[in-house]
């Protein structure tokens, strides 16, 4: 090798020199905490690692008099919003990719909507119809048991 050649692979190497740097410490972090997506008392609804998109629905108030609350959480950008409102819900909702799988979060025991009533689920439900998106079969359930018994 000559001395120009090996001055072209140094250069070389010290391009590369950032992006390998990069690469390994993208490699070694941590990932990060999962998304929180509401409180039962002090156990946090936790964002299952894999899903890219979760969903609630909340009764803020009781059977005599309920309160929806609705709420959505987008994995990649790290974003939940928790809303009173239908259209605020619906209009962060359509960001999600037409077709895409959202995964609905709850918790054992009582479903957090118990008491709502049957408009307040057919909005919620229309939402994932007329954007065309799937909501799994499989909920997401958190257990909170054992903090009641404390």
């Amino acid at each position: 090798m000559n001395e120009i050649d090996s001055i072209k692979l140094m250069r070389t190497l010290l391009t590369l020199l950032p992006i390998v740097a990069m690469l390994i410490s993208s490699a070694n972090a941590e990932a990060p905490d999962p998304l929180v997506l509401y409180r039962i008392g002090d156990v946090p609804v936790k964002m299952q690692n894999g899903d890219k998109f979760g969903v609630m629905l909340v009764n803020d108030g009781g059977e005599e008099d309920p309160s929806p609350r609705y709420i959505v959480a987008i994995a990649e950008t790290r974003t939940v919003v928790d809303t009173k409102d239908i259209e605020v819900f619906k209009s962060i909702v359509k960001r999600i990719a037409k077709g895409s799988t959202v995964f609905e979060y709850g918790s054992c025991t009582v479903p957090r909507s118990w008491g709502l009533k049957e408009e307040h689920f057919k909005a919620y439900d229309d939402v994932f119809k007329e954007l065309g998106l799937q909501v799994s079969e499989e909920p997401r359930i958190t257990c909170y048991c054992e903090s009641v018994v404390k």
